[in-house]
């Protein structure tokens, strides 16, 4: 069941009273407190209080570890082509191209920081041990690539994950509920989690229409994440729980990967004068590897 949008600004306001009551704050605290709240309460939105996302942060990213949860990724970084991706992405899917084949590969598949950064999400939940039992993916050629690079897996394509924007508005209600209907036929196991390799501009479209994946949304915003971030989604009860947003996998590196204090083997850096040093790729950048 959607939370009116009513109903959260009335227990977002009852909730700000109840602690100006007992702070005893001055009005200009007062109104500088307020207003995210209310910004937040009128859109249908949850506030989150900056001061502690670092703290929900870690507890969900052990949480993560444990599996059992939903994790819907927004794909890595590509070219921003912002005239005209939703035509490559919708012309890509109704072709049915291998977009990486084609002259119009730039706009809708990974650069090559978004294959790097891929390659960091598998890397982070590998030593992290965050397991993952089935991969869905959006048809969408960065949405594919981000699972190949990241999971070397893809067990189903979905086309009602891809991004609403590409899709013609008389379609959202009927994709968001194939969204859902796709999610409920796939079974969570304990110890491990779903991913769905998507897109920014799904999960908040549903629910402004009161369909798709998100029965609740306990997240600020849950669409305006960087690309690699991740929305952890709950099925309790036969709902779906939009539990925490993480802006971009660094969120999870950083609250999961202990660093080591000290370590002989770095003594491989050791550098004195006479050595050499002449990386090959010094000239390109970044490294560039093309899908096989």
């Amino acid at each position: 069941m959607k939370i009116p949008k009513k109903k959260i600004v009335g227990i977002s306001f009852i909730s700000f009273l109840f602690g100006v009551f007992l702070g005893g704050f001055t009005l200009e605290y007062i109104f500088e407190k307020a207003k995210p709240i209310v910004k937040s309460a009128l859109k249908g939105q949850s506030y989150i209080d900056p001061s502690r996302k670092k703290e929900l942060d870690a507890l969900w990213a052990q949480k993560i570890v444990n599996g059992g949860y939903i994790l819907h990724l927004r794909h890595a970084m590509r070219e921003k082509f912002s005239g005209s991706v939703t035509a490559h992405d919708a012309i890509e899917l109704i072709n049915e191209d291998d977009a990486r084949e084609t002259d119009y590969y730039r706009a809708v598949c990974l650069t090559e920081r978004g294959i790097l950064d891929s390659k960091v999400i598998g890397k982070t939940f590998n030593l992290a041990n965050i397991n993952v039992s089935y991969v869905v993916s959006s048809p969408s050629c960065r949405a594919r690539e981000t699972a190949i690079y990241a999971f070397n897996r893809i067990d189903q394509i979905e086309p009602s994950i891809l991004h609403r924007t590409a899709q013609m508005k008389s379609q959202h209600i009927s994709l968001g509920n194939k969204f859902r209907k796709v999610i409920d036929d796939i079974a969570i196991k304990k110890g491990s989690n779903i991913v769905i390799s998507g897109h920014g501009g799904t999960l908040s479209y549903d629910l402004k229409n009161g369909v798709g994946l998100i029965d609740i949304d306990e997240t600020d915003q849950i669409d305006n994440r960087l690309e690699t971030g991740i929305v952890v989604i709950e099925k309790k009860n036969g709902k779906y729980i939009a539990r925490h947003k993480f802006n971009s996998i660094s969120e999870i590196t950083n609250n999961l990967l202990e660093l080591p204090v000290e370590s002989n083997r770095l003594n491989k850096f050791l550098f004195k004068p006479g050595d050499n040093y002449n990386p090959k790729n010094i000239n390109r950048g970044l490294i560039y590897d093309k899908p096989g």
